[in-house]
């Protein structure tokens, strides 16, 4: 964010108010401030005016740790001609701490999985997506039809992962 003219004097003070999605229950704010341009800019932190005031928001989530699960190119078609060869599932993560893998498990109507893929992240919290080209385990082209798709995050050892399922068609 630029400033329309530099802060000049000490006791002049500047607010900001922003809005933004919050993914996990306490968000801390860093900030800076510069001046000067390109290489000679010079960087200083901001800290709060008072201990735990304006830097730090507490979000009392009641939510899961899923968010809504968009499908795009639903029916899709995996026939390699470059359109719509993957179906693709955005999400939010909430609450998730650290790099825990995402998780993809295709089922086919008869509840038979088809393909399970777990994809490491660096940050598993924020906004996220998956990708499925039509291929089940070994690698062969399923057959056209309807899939069950869940969606979702390993976030302990004893497998409950909270997951979401969305009904995807592939057409060729």
């Amino acid at each position: 964010m630029r400033l329309p003219e530099a802060v000049k004097q000490a006791q002049d003070r500047v607010a900001l108010r922003f809005s933004g999605i919050l993914y996990l229950a306490s968000n801390t704010f860093l900030s800076s401030v510069g001046r000067g341009e390109d290489e000679a800019r010079v960087w200083q932190r901001v800290d709060a005016e008072r201990e735990g005031r304006g830097m730090t928001v507490f979000t009392p989530f009641i939510g899961g740790v899923m968010g809504t699960v968009e499908v795009s190119s639903n029916p899709f078609t995996p026939n390699g001609d470059g359109v719509n060869d993957e179906v693709l599932l955005q999400f939010s993560v909430y609450k998730v701490q650290g790099d825990k893998p995402l998780l993809l498990e295709v089922y086919s109507l008869d509840g038979e999985l088809v393909q399970r893929v777990e994809q490491p992240v660096l940050s598993t919290t924020g906004s996220q997506q998956l990708s499925w080209d039509g291929r089940g385990r070994s690698g062969q082209l399923m057959p056209p039809g309807l899939y069950v798709c869940r969606v979702g995050v390993e976030v302990d050892a004893a497998g409950k992962e909270p997951m979401v399922a969305k009904l995807v068609a592939s057409v060729y």
